[in-house]
């Protein structure tokens, strides 16, 4: 199941950002998550989706602020100093319901897999989340022209 999510996985970032965002992306490879989290510098933003269907689990994405000011203005063609907190709470949500959406979508289009309501998360709840599993989650970090972005996936069941 892995290499088959995992790949529909890639293939939703990449046309979600490409299409939303007219970003080129480049899937980095599977990565720590600590790893990831020591790269980086600014002010980190999390979000989360709960899914379930054949199987269940969380989805998880991690975005340093410069790079979701970038998604920001660029969807809503809004200037930066226009950008308010909700802007950017909104955008972590959005991203996050499309990529998971279009995940299953490829992953299994003959099953019917269910959507919770995505929500703003604390990155170190993100963190938590995955350091305390007993399952080992996908790991995506992608890179953009504005800056690398991780999604993650967790199965619980």
């Amino acid at each position: 199941m892995k290499d088959g999510i995992e790949a529909a996985m890639s293939a939703a970032i990449g046309l979600v950002l490409e299409t939303m965002f007219f970003m080129s992306t480049e899937i980095s490879g599977e990565e720590a998550p600590a790893e990831y989290f020591g790269t980086l510098k600014d002010r980190l933003h999390g979000g989360q989706i709960e899914f379930s269907g054949p199987c269940g689990g969380r989805f998880f994405i991690l975005i340093p602020e410069a790079v979701l000011c970038a998604m920001t203005e660029s969807f809503l063609t809004l200037e930066r100093d226009k950008i308010e907190e909700r802007h950017l709470s909104g955008m972590v949500k959005e991203i996050l319901n499309m990529v998971a959406g279009n995940t299953f979508s490829a992953y299994n289009p003959d099953h019917v897999y269910e959507l919770g309501i995505p929500e703003r998360v604390p990155a170190e709840t993100v963190a938590r989340a995955l350091a305390e599993s007993d399952r080992e989650p996908i790991f995506l970090v992608v890179d953009t022209i504005d800056g690398r972005l991780a999604l993650a996936l967790l199965q619980t069941r």
